[in-house]
């Protein structure tokens, strides 16, 4: 007779083995709490996941300040005019 708590749930392939009691009823309730656990963290993961995914759709979606629309405005130009300045110069013809 073993006194080895096991619970599987067969959807996500979890597995919880526990040994540390004499009682196979205690090792089952530990394993029992082990898997409940486990499971609870997959979950609360993916819904972190989709409100992450929801949070980043939000921030694209929302309206910049004027201040800041400016600057980047002001950035633009700079680096314009950076580029502008890299070109090549015109042959002069004669």
């Amino acid at each position: 007779m073993s006194s080895m708590g096991m619970f599987t749930v067969s959807q996500k392939k979890e597995e919880a083995l526990l040994q540390n009691e004499r009682s196979r009823a205690l090792n089952r309730f530990l394993a029992r709490r082990i898997l409940i656990d486990r499971i609870e963290r997959i979950q609360k993961g993916r819904a972190s996941l989709q409100r992450q995914k929801i949070e980043k759709i939000k921030r694209q979606k929302r309206r910049r300040s004027k201040r800041a629309q400016e600057k980047v405005l002001r950035l633009k130009h700079i680096q314009s005019e950076k580029k502008a300045l890299r070109s090549k110069a015109p042959l002069a013809e004669e």
